[in-house]
């Protein structure tokens, strides 16, 4: 969601169409918050959502979509195809530009590896659900935002 908030910040929504999708559950959480959930010390990782899809609408004017992966970006047609994960349906949304915003792979150092032998990272609400509450269906996330000149 950081790519789609500069991008909003650099232009209103009445220049400026922002779609962005997400496969997980959450659209913005606090990463910080995330070793408290899985200690225990916070028990509902409701508590770690910084703003909900709803919310990056009213506030923002970003069109956020959970539950929604990027399958392809097609580059002669200007547009996006997108499966949302609810139905498996597939859908393609035209799009002037994109931005792609995904996460990234954890580097660990030769130290950390030595020091913390069976520690996994965890950079997503979604993955500390899934470690923690491996009974509830929480995709790992990924997002991709798309910008659509209005």
């Amino acid at each position: 969601m950081s790519a789609a908030s500069a991008a909003r910040r650099a232009r209103g929504p009445e220049e400026l169409e922002i779609v962005a999708f997400d496969r997980g559950n959450y659209t913005s959480y606090s990463a910080c918050g995330i070793p408290y959930f899985i200690g225990n010390d916070v028990t509902d990782v409701d508590a770690l959502i910084a703003r909900t899809p709803e919310q990056f609408a009213r506030n923002h004017g970003i069109d956020a979509r959970i539950g929604h992966e990027v399958l392809h970006i097609d580059t002669d047609r200007q547009a996006v195809e997108v499966r949302d994960a609810r139905d498996t349906t597939t859908a393609y949304l035209a799009s002037r530009s994109c931005r792609v915003a995904s996460c990234t792979a954890t580097v660990r150092s030769p130290q950390a590896s030595r020091t913390t032998s069976g520690a996994k990272p965890c950079r997503t609400a979604s993955v500390a659900l899934a470690r923690t509450h491996p009974d509830v269906e929480n995709p790992a996330t990924t997002t991709v935002s798309t910008r659509m000149q209005a």
